[in-house]
């Protein structure tokens, strides 16, 4: 049964999917923390997003919608803000770079789920029980090629994307503006296949060296270069390898893309990709 837009029933639900989803722990940030303190959050724990309190009580929304805090608006609050600004604005609520989603319920399906990474853009989506809230990403996607639930015929060179490559000495602003404008999450290192994606540049920028560094020099922020913020190696894969597989790398590598004759494979391609396609299936 194919996973597209006009898929019938038999897709299994987000709970048939996922049944630990509300067993597992979910980050949260209280929606009045200082910028610095959500980064701490996003640097030192491998989520894809935290969910937003609201006066400790309970999550914070927009009318139908539950905010979220995650790397790329985190991003782009910072580039937007004037260089000589930098570290005062540290010290704003994180909410004023919140992201709002529409939560999903455990009974909506998969195809529900990938429609809505699709719609939004990021690879995460909240799902509500009563008053449980998890977060389901498309890292938990991922692990349904390793059970075999999904199956596709494509080969990671079919969903490669183009690879962005900046010079060694680029600097981080130079770098997120061109992340922001292609709505991109890294870029390489010119002539290798190590990149910084936005999970370095918030490491880099938060770490207490550049917080002290942005103290005395506000306007230095961004001004580090790609080599200075640590890229990561890519894991380098056959552009014939089958999608399953790929997904078993990609779960595995540091920092979650590989690279292939075709370019770049990440998550997002891996599922998003031939689920628009028409060429995700279920098993």
């Amino acid at each position: 049964m194919k996973l597209t837009a006009d898929a019938g029933p038999g897709i299994p639900t987000l709970e048939e999917a996922f049944p630990t989803l509300f067993s597992r722990s979910t980050p949260v940030i209280e929606g009045g923390s200082f910028l610095f303190h959500a980064a701490s959050l996003l640097r030192f724990h491998p989520f894809e997003a935290s969910l937003m309190l609201m006066n400790g009580r309970g999550p914070a929304r927009t009318e139908d919608k539950v905010s979220f805090l995650s790397g790329h608006p985190l991003l782009a609050r910072i580039h937007r803000t004037k260089p000589e600004d930098s570290y005062r604005s540290l010290f704003e609520p994180c909410h004023s770079c919140a992201v709002a989603l529409r939560p999903m319920a455990p009974t909506d399906d998969l195809r529900a789920l990938l429609l809505a990474f699709q719609t939004s853009g990021f690879g995460f989506a909240p799902v509500t029980r009563g008053e449980m809230y998890a977060t389901a990403g498309l890292s938990d996607v991922l692990g349904l090629y390793r059970s075999g639930t999904l199956k596709s015929n494509m080969t990671a060179r079919e969903v490669a994307s183009q690879t962005i490559a900046m010079e060694p000495r680029a600097t981080v602003r130079t770098a997120l503006t061109l992340m922001l404008e292609r709505r991109i999450r890294r870029v390489f290192v010119q002539g290798t296949n190590a990149f910084v994606s936005d999970r370095e540049v918030v490491s880099h920028i938060f770490s207490p060296r550049s917080l002290e560094d942005t103290k005395r020099w506000p306007g230095a922020m961004l001004e580090a270069t790609l080599l200075e913020v640590g890229p990561v190696d890519a894991v380098e894969i056959d552009g014939d390898m089958l999608l399953d597989e790929a997904a078993a790398y990609v779960l595995r590598s540091q920092g979650g893309a590989l690279v292939c004759d075709g370019g770049v494979v990440s998550a997002w391609d891996l599922v998003i990709k031939p689920f628009a396609s028409g060429r995700l299936s279920i098993r």
